[in-house]
């Protein structure tokens, strides 16, 4: 087994989060996680996202730093209290 096998395996079925407002960019992230295996959830605002996150835990995911809304000192300390 190569390592890209190795990794491939190790990553099978893990779930990503991606936070992200421009579609354009959500979705090319999206498709470069799918394409290495993992499975994708996305969410267009840091609202969003923790609707998603009452009823999924997912393995890690990455969320856009500059958005409308919720600002990203707040959207912090509610992730940690609930994950």
């Amino acid at each position: 087994m190569t390592n890209t096998d190795s990794l491939k395996k190790e990553r099978a079925g893990k779930t990503v989060l991606v936070i992200e407002d421009d579609h354009d960019v959500r979705d090319a992230i999206a498709c470069a996680l799918s394409v290495d295996d993992y499975l994708v959830q996305v969410a267009d605002s840091r609202e969003t996202a923790l609707a998603i996150l009452a009823n999924h835990s997912p393995a890690g995911g990455g969320v856009d730093w500059f958005m409308p809304g919720m600002t990203l000192e707040e959207f912090v300390p509610i992730l940690r209290s609930k994950h």
